[in-house]
């Protein structure tokens, strides 16, 4: 079922990303409690199937049990439109079964709701949440390799924000002006999370261009199971290095909601119930969430002061003792 995945990164991270991880950890609150239920869960405005996970306080004596005394309703509390979410009973490898409710609807950027799941004798466990409105990126020309991007929007946070670079390997000869650079083209991951700085009206984000230079050289050459000298087709590496191709920024956007203790998604601050909870009268996390991505390109001058090839003006980088090659 689509979304499925986004329960289980809340159950074994809150953040780790929207993204299947796999993990069957016990999710109830603990026994003897008044609270009915302990519910998690994402609105994603990007999936058509909104899913939540709902367990009963006393599940930890039943976790095998099929059926759950539970009755989930969402309601946009801007149109006043009301779902009934649909109970599916998923049984992990060691037989503990979990109850993933879902419903057909994709919610709207910026809209408000409340999900309520109700036991049959009344007692209710109830959250509202809001969806963060679609952000949107703006970049910013420092004229040096510090490349700067700014997310503007309302009431979110960058919970895992990366630079992917599309790179190609290059070589020019040394003393020379030929080069060549036609090699396999590959795009790399890195994260940039922990530079961002929160601004009025969104975040800003600082990215050295030069920080993971080397570390996506050897990727890059690993990925192709080449080393630098027999990929180049010479002994000296001195001139060899990466062309980027293109670039873009990801970001996975939650709302503002997303404010652990201390602000650090502590694994065992989290562990504890109530310590990371926006549910009322149960447990839980339930709130909005969706990926954003977006292409950026670093300047002429900022790419300059890079260890990288300008694959559009066609030119090396001032590095290694290379200069400036041109020409074919």
């Amino acid at each position: 079922m689509a979304g499925r995945g986004i329960i289980w990164v809340l159950i074994c991270g809150l953040a780790a990303a929207f993204a299947a991880s796999g993990c069957n950890t016990d999710v109830a609150g603990p026994p003897g409690v008044d609270e009915p239920f302990s519910v998690y869960g994402i609105l994603n405005p990007q999936l058509d199937t909104q899913t939540v996970l709902v367990s009963a306080t006393e599940a930890e004596l039943k976790p095998t049990a099929v059926t759950i005394d539970a009755q989930v309703t969402s309601t946009n509390l801007q149109t006043g439109v009301t779902r009934q979410w649909r109970d599916s009973v998923v049984t992990g490898p060691t037989g503990h079964v979990d109850h993933i409710f879902w419903a057909d609807f994709r919610p709207d950027y910026g809209s408000r709701h409340r999900l309520e799941v109700r036991r049959s004798d009344g007692a209710t466990t109830f959250v509202e949440t809001s969806i963060p409105e679609l952000i949107t990126l703006e970049q910013e020309d420092t004229r040096s390799r510090h490349f700067i991007v700014t997310l503007y929007g309302e009431a979110f946070r960058p919970l895992h924000i990366n630079a992917h670079y599309g790179v190609r390997a290059f070589y020019a000869y040394p003393g020379s002006e030929r080069r060549n650079p036609s090699m396999p083209y590959s795009e790399f991951a890195v994260s940039v999370k922990g530079n961002e700085e929160q601004i009025e009206g969104g975040w800003r984000i600082p990215i050295d261009l030069n920080i993971k230079y080397e570390s996506l050289r050897s990727r890059y050459y690993n990925e192709h199971s080449r080393s630098s000298e027999v990929f180049v087709g010479f002994a000296n590496p001195s001139c060899d290095g990466l062309a980027l191709e293109d670039m873009r920024v990801s970001v996975t956007v939650g709302s503002d909601e997303w404010d652990p203790p201390a602000g650090d998604f502590d694994p065992f601050v989290q562990s504890f119930p109530r310590a990371f909870s926006n549910v009322q009268n149960g447990f839980g996390f339930v709130t909005g969430g969706y990926e954003f991505d977006a292409p950026v390109y670093p300047s002429t001058t900022s790419l300059d002061d890079t260890w990288f090839w300008d694959s559009i003006l066609n030119r090396t980088p001032h590095v290694f003792g290379c200069g400036h090659y041109v020409g074919a």
